[in-house]
């Protein structure tokens, strides 16, 4: 089979004159200065140049930068070495020169009229550089603003005629054949091609527009284009626009713009080449590096104890930084210095500490932390911002005094839940020998802004009380511990060990919760029973029916909440509308079994099977269709219930699930055949000895076909299919029957290993796993995930000699997998019948009278489908051969991994 999975491309088509093209003479002459300065921003100085005068400062250069200094091009053959001559002149980084670059179909290397090369060279991935300078049309000042340029060009077919014809110029590539690739290291987001296009300026109009087209930073590009009416920006652009190469770090992308001038001898098609700036310029990135003094701990320390500054120094520019120095201090002088012995990356940072002795004082004094990194602008040199390289910090040293304490008396009430008021009472004491005032109390749950307060006059051996109300945290869960915390602070305390307390206060959120499980493990292939699982969680005991004696009462504001416990069963007729749904039964909760509930308890109710099937057998006798059932199963509304954030919940008091009914398969008989997955991965899953994963069974009916005597029997032919992600996940298989005439023997039972929990690293034989993060830890695992396929059939005759004969049924089933089938806590599809599973009647019959009639006379020797009125018609004896080919599509699911010294992975989601 074919698998078609979701990948980024990225490919550069070259660009290049037909010799109808007769406007290169109105292309401006750009000198040096104006081709460094206005074309490509590049103009560094001699300071920067002079980092990179010697080879070993340009590899230096070029390690810092992250920028492999030669690659192997297999389009010419050999290893390229970066041109040191256009990384320093023009800031771009290129691999090789002119000469290197070897014809390769349309993209043959070329000298324009003004001396300039098509491609400079090779970038990074071994594709022709474009040379931004090579000779563009140009036709005046207002040459975007007034032309009609064609809209869509990649579906113009005239022009596609006409480049077919021209081979200098480039193809027209419709958006998404090449995606942007640059990821700002500072947000890890990739542009929009919109947003990317946003950042164009056509270099041949910089040096001569002047004031009467300054149109800000989007180039010269207008606002409002006059021939065509839109504004030439963002998705307006995107719609003309044929984009050859997304710019990248150092890479200069382009874009084409096509328009058609009709003469009298034709239409002429013309193109201009735009320019897509780089990132970065080699040379001149943005330098930046910042400090900041995290904590002093303590922050009022004792005259002769140790105390810890703690820093951190980022790189906020666009190259690295290896080794910066810092120097630092108590005072302004910063009279030490230490070297920062590692490389700081773009946009990472690195956090140190620095320990101090405080000195001798005769009373507490107020104190400032100062810390400067790259102090005297060498290293990086001429930041370009250095308003952040200096950080103060203040702090206290204490002289030892007087001795104060606090305590955490109680909290009422003793469980609340979140964001409820708590009334918290603590007691503040002098237990030394002296007096104190002012003394300041915080106090407040962790992770909340600290509320204060001023104490006054406390003598020695005295204590005060206090009460305060305070609303509780978030707990993200129904039941957890919360700190709650005071502090204390006195001048001239000699002992603050007993200066804070903290007291844990348990957080209850109340909630009730139904929910519907479908058991689709059935031995028989119809369908299981059906549980509605109830959960208490209310810290208090509950009954079916919120307004009996005994059970918390009924919250009802809007006069519709359900009082009791109900179940409703719904025919879906595979509707997406709920409104079309038919009730076909309601289970009455005065007739079910009474329930109680403590705290932390479950109840479960079962539907059997059988209501189910006694529905089916009535309303649709005689059938091979599928019936889905929607079961909704409702829960009284308690008072209380609330959420994690102290807001009322009853969205969980109400469930649903949906399960499929498809009848055991018809008189399969002998001429079934199933074929499992191939002999080596079926080796892979554990099958207790039993039958390996079954991947397609197929058959017709009747057993035997008829003759031509009988003037021909409706029969057909049926497979049913089952879709794996790739690579298929280690499923524990179990098969309810393994002989083949048996209808179930299709019917496995898939089970993921405990391995794949969300704290689980699971199996690299059956997972993917892209990237590390920097403790070592897989930051992503993903599967690719069947969403569907296309499934070609075909039925003919075999000759005597077994060689294909004459096709009498052909045709094509496109299915697409419902969304609903993707479990976004696991990397898996959902084993049931429509998910993982499928089966077709090649073809389907209609479903009224015309079901069991025989054909009509059939004068035709081919029949195509799909048709309305009949079977495949078998019009002699004779063997038939069916063949069934699949074509599956796939698509990228993955989990991120939540937390970097571990493994808690995320829900699944599609990329």
């Amino acid at each position: 089979m074919n698998k078609k999975k979701i990948v980024k491309t990225g490919f550069l088509l070259s660009f290049m004159f037909a010799g109808a093209l007769t406007l290169s003479s109105s292309i401006p002459a750009l000198n040096e200065s104006v081709q460094a300065k206005e074309l490509y921003g590049c103009n560094p100085d001699s300071d920067r140049i002079s980092e990179v005068d010697s080879s070993a400062k340009f590899d230096e250069y070029l390690k810092l930068a992250k920028v492999k200094p030669s690659i192997y091009v297999s389009k010419a053959g050999k290893t390229l070495s970066i041109n040191r001559d256009i990384a320093i002149n023009r800031c771009l980084i290129v691999y090789g020169t002119p000469s290197d670059v070897v014809t390769e179909g349309r993209k043959a290397n070329k000298i324009g009229e003004n001396g300039e090369w098509l491609f400079l060279g090779y970038n990074e991935n071994g594709i022709q550089y474009n040379n931004p300078e090579y000779p563009d049309i140009s036709g005046g000042i207002d040459y975007i603003k007034t032309r009609n340029f064609i809209k869509y060009p990649w579906e113009n077919q005239n022009l596609e005629a006409n480049i077919k014809n021209s081979p200098t110029k480039p193809y027209a590539l419709a958006p998404g054949t090449v995606t942007p690739t640059y990821r700002d290291p500072a947000t890890d987001t990739t542009k929009s091609p919109a947003g990317e296009l946003d950042r164009a300026y056509d270099r041949f109009y910089w040096d001569q527009c002047g004031t009467n087209c300054s149109l800000g930073k989007r180039g010269y590009f207008p606002q409002v284009n006059t021939a065509l009416g839109v504004s030439l920006m963002g998705n307006n652009l995107q719609d003309y626009a044929s984009v050859q190469l997304f710019p990248d770090d150092y890479a200069a992308g382009v874009f084409n713009l096509y328009r058609a001038d009709k003469t009298a001898d034709g239409t002429y098609y013309y193109f201009a080449t735009l320019y897509l700036p780089p990132y970065k310029l080699f040379l001149q990135e943005n330098r930046d590096l910042s400090i900041k003094i995290n904590s002093i701990t303590p922050s009022s320390v004792y005259e002769g104890s140790s105390y810890t500054v703690n820093y951190t120094v980022c790189n906020l520019g666009q190259i690295s930084v290896k080794n910066p120095v810092i120097n630092y201090g108590p005072d302004s002088s910063q009279s030490k210095s230490k070297i920062i012995n590692t490389v700081i990356d773009e946009q990472e940072c690195y956090t140190g500490n620095i320990s101090e002795v405080a000195p001798t004082v005769s009373s507490d004094t107020n104190k400032t932390y100062y810390m400067t990194v790259n102090k005297d602008d060498s290293n990086p040199a001429k930041e370009s911002d250095r308003t952040n390289n200096t950080a103060t910090k203040p702090f206290k040293i204490l002289d030892r005094t007087i001795n104060g304490s606090v305590k955490i008396v109680s909290n009422t009430p003793t469980y609340p839940h979140s964001n409820e008021n708590v009334d918290v009472t603590y007691k503040v004491c002098n237990i030394g020998n002296f007096e104190y005032r002012n003394a300041t109390l915080s106090y407040g749950f962790t992770g909340q802004t600290a509320s204060t307060k001023t104490i006054g006059l406390l003598a020695a051996g005295d204590c005060v009380t206090y009460t305060t109300t305070h609303k509780t945290p978030e707990v993200k869960d129904y039941t957890g511990p919360t700190t709650f915390k005071v502090n204390l602070k006195v001048d001239k305390d000699v002992d603050t060990s007993d200066n804070s307390d903290s007291k844990t206060i348990t957080v209850r959120n109340p909630d009730m919760g139904v929910k519907v499980i479908v058991d689709n493990d059935s031995t028989d292939n119809t369908i299981g029973n059906v549980k509605v699982k109830v959960s208490n969680k209310m810290f208090t005991q509950t009954k079916e029916n919120c307004g009996v004696t005994g059970s918390v009462s009924c919250y009802n504001p809007t006069g519709t909440s359900p009082g009791k416990f109900r179940i409703d069963v719904f025919d879906t007729k595979f509707t997406d509308d709920p409104s079309d749904d038919t009730h076909i039964m309601g289970i009455d909760p005065d007739f079910m079994p009474k329930f109680t509930l403590n705290h932390g308890e479950d109840y479960y109710f079962t539907i059997d099977r059988s209501k189910f099937l006694t529905y089916i057998q009535n309303k649709y006798p005689n059938t091979y269709q599928s019936i889905q059932f929607r079961v909704v199963a409702q829960l009284a509304h308690y008072t209380g219930e609330v959420d994690w954030e102290g807001n009322p919940l009853y969205t969980n008091n109400k469930d649903e699930g949906t399960l499929n009914y498809f009848p055991s398969r018809p008189n399969v008989g002998t001429f079934t055949e199933c074929s499992s997955v191939n002999h080596s991965i079926t080796n892979y899953f554990v099958t207790s000895g039993g039958v390996g994963p079954i991947k397609i069974c197929a058959g017709h009916y009747p057993t035997y076909p008829s003759t031509t005597v009988e003037s021909g029997m409706q029969a057909y032919h049926y497979a049913l299919y089952r879709f794996f992600p790739e690579p298929i996940p280690k499923y524990t298989v179990t098969t309810p029957e393994t002989s083949v005439k048996n209808p179930n023997h299709f019917s496995q039972i898939y089970k993921l290993p405990t391995s794949e929990n969300a704290d689980q690293l699971g199996d690299f034989d059956s997972m993917f796993f892209p990237n590390k993060t920097v403790n070592g830890y897989y930051q992503e695992r993903g599967r690719y995930m069947p969403t569907g396929g296309t499934f070609n059939f075909e039925v003919y005759k075999k000759n005597k000699d077994n060689s294909k004969g004459q096709t009498i049924a052909l045709g094509t089933i496109s299915y697409n997998i419902p969304s609903t089938c993707y479990n976004n806590s696991v990397l898996d599809i959902d084993h049931q019948y429509g998910c993982d599973e499928v089966l077709f009647f090649l073809p389907n019959s209609d479903v009224a009278s015309n079901k069991y009639a025989k054909p009509a006379s059939y004068t035709n020797s081919k029949v195509k489908y799909p048709i309305t009125n009949t079977k495949i018609p078998y019009l002699n004896p004779g063997k038939y051969t069916f063949e069934f080919k699949a074509s599956e599509n796939f698509r990228y699911y993955y989990q991120k991994n939540l937390i970097q010294n571990g493994y808690k992975w995320s829900n699944a989601m599609f990329r």
